[in-house]
């Protein structure tokens, strides 16, 4: 999964609410942990295991240290509105 800071350009063109922080996901491969959990290009990472996120930086850091079998939990916001979505790393 690719990700990059989101910008109050692009939460516009998504349809996002004003003010949206967070990081855009940009890349998902297939058959990766992150297609399996049903992310989306387009889909906004707002926070990690509850941590906020605002940037690639802090989303890198809220993700350091997780192993192969650790779930990650992630709030996720799109145009049809906010999900949580479990992440389970793999090899």
């Amino acid at each position: 999964m690719s990700v990059r800071d989101l910008t109050s350009s692009l939460a516009d063109q998504l349809q996002l609410p004003r003010g949206t922080r967070g990081v855009l996901i940009t890349e998902v491969e297939p058959g990766e942990p992150a297609d399996e959990a049903q992310l989306r290009r387009g889909d906004v990472i707002v926070s990690v295991n509850g941590e906020t996120v605002e940037s690639v930086d802090e989303f890198e850091q809220a993700v350091t240290g997780f192993e192969t079998g650790d779930r990650i939990r992630l709030r996720v916001l799109n145009a049809q509105g906010y999900r949580i979505v479990v992440l389970r790393l793999k090899d």
